[in-house]
């Protein structure tokens, strides 16, 4: 009877470990996604839901197209499952990039807002309003930040240090920096602004024109990466018989899932090359 007890009690005590472990992962898991998509306003909560839809889908391919036997595409199933949790939050820095773009490409008409208004004679922390009031997001709400920090009687440099803080802009740092500079030697604001409209344009340019000219080493990342799965299916229905033994064992499942990894960071090292930072 002490012994049914005790055994009892350590499944017990095994099984609220376990929750323990997994309640701080889980909590681990979230605030690494949440730190991925600063300082875009990407809601964590919908980043999840894409993440489990991304589960599910690939549950139902599983069950309907992989592995022979419940056994084996429970086995699939959890080796797809480990791949995603583990690789998708890369995607939070593609939202968080996009984010950075579009911040950046409204930066320009901000800064000619900017200009008008202070050759009207307006004050640079109305000329702040305007910009909230008249674009859309996400540069409106990152300068209705400041003016809200200016308000609650945060000093207007150090509250443009804190927007130059959340977000990771060369544009924006130029423009921070400017300003900041500006106010503690003195000169026209207008002048600087401008030249920094006219910088942020020609860097945009300078971007276009790198963009069209790797646009080809882009598109072979995507055939590279997409010929081995258009392969799959092809051999898939032309010969079931002969391919079945990698969708149904576990040896050609893991093969298939060491040639995805492969094939992934083949990409992802496509990618970086073609990638130039301006």
């Amino acid at each position: 009877m002490v012994k049914i007890v005790l055994i009892i009690l350590s499944i017990i005590f095994a099984i609220y470990m376990i929750i323990i472990f997994l309640e701080d992962f889980f909590i681990y898991y979230i605030k690494s996604i949440a730190k991925k998509l600063e300082p875009s306003d990407y809601p964590v909560k919908n980043f999840i839901l894409l993440e489990l839809r991304a589960l599910f889908g690939f549950a139902i391919l599983t069950y309907l197209f992989l592995g022979k036997g419940l056994g084996m595409k429970i086995f699939i199933i959890a080796l797809g499952a480990i791949v995603i949790i583990a690789f998708f939050p890369q995607y939070a820095y593609t939202i968080r990039n996009k984010w950075i773009e579009k911040f950046n490409d409204q930066l320009e008409e901000a800064l000619r807002l900017i200009v008008s208004g202070l050759k009207a004679g307006l004050g640079f922390s109305h000329c702040l309003k305007i910009v909230t009031q008249q674009m859309p997001n996400p540069i409106s709400t990152e300068f209705k930040r400041v003016l809200d920090e200016v308000s609650l009687g945060v000093p207007l440099d150090e509250a443009l240090s804190h927007l130059q803080d959340r977000i990771p802009s060369r544009e924006l740092k130029i423009f921070t920096s400017a300003v900041l500079l500006q106010r503690k030697t003195g000169g026209s604001l207008v002048d600087v602004l401008s030249g920094i409209a006219d910088t942020i344009k020609a860097r945009r340019r300078l971007k276009r024109r790198i963009d069209t000219l790797t646009a080809e080493g882009k598109l072979s990342a995507i055939v590279l990466t997409l010929l081995p799965l258009f392969l799959l299916i092809l051999l898939r229905l032309m010969q079931p018989e002969l391919f079945a033994p990698m969708l149904e064992t576990i040896v050609g499942i893991i093969m298939l899932f060491v040639a995805f990894l492969l094939d992934l960071i083949a990409a992802l090292w496509i990618k970086k090359i073609i990638t130039i930072e301006i």
